[in-house]
């Protein structure tokens, strides 16, 4: 029987295991400068760190966001644009789910410490503007 009252029994993952994106939206607000968007996750032991970029009808990247160490499965932002989108037209949002990896620099490199990332998991989503 598990004791942990914060986490319920069906919510305890094993380390090794990969978090997933299990849900992912997006809705534009009506003044066209804002996106809301949900994403649900998988449960995990360590915490993911995200990037979300808005791609434009020609794929181009219009805004994006950078989350580190997620800490909850549920997750509500609003991504902001530097402008109002068009009136009409379709946008991709891709989520990216990745760790930060340290290593000790090479000598041939400056610094002690460097970072690299390993990706976990992406999905891609369109949503069009009436």
């Amino acid at each position: 029987m598990n004791e942990d009252t914060f986490f319920q029994s069906d919510q305890i993952t094993p380390a090794d295991s990969d978090v997933e994106i299990v849900d992912f939206r997006a809705e534009p607000y009506s003044d066209r400068a804002r996106v809301k968007i949900n994403f649900r996750l998988s449960f995990f032991q360590t915490p993911p760190n995200a990037a979300i970029v808005l791609l434009g009808e020609k794929g181009e990247e219009i805004a994006s966001v950078d989350l580190v160490n997620i800490i909850q499965p549920e997750n509500e932002l609003t991504l902001h644009t530097p402008k109002p989108l068009p009136s009409k037209g379709e946008y991709q949002l891709e989520l990216t789910l990745f760790n930060l990896e340290e290593r000790k620099a090479r000598p041939d490199e400056t610094g002690e410490v460097k970072l690299g990332t390993q990706k976990l998991s992406s999905k891609r989503i369109t949503f069009t503007l009436q």
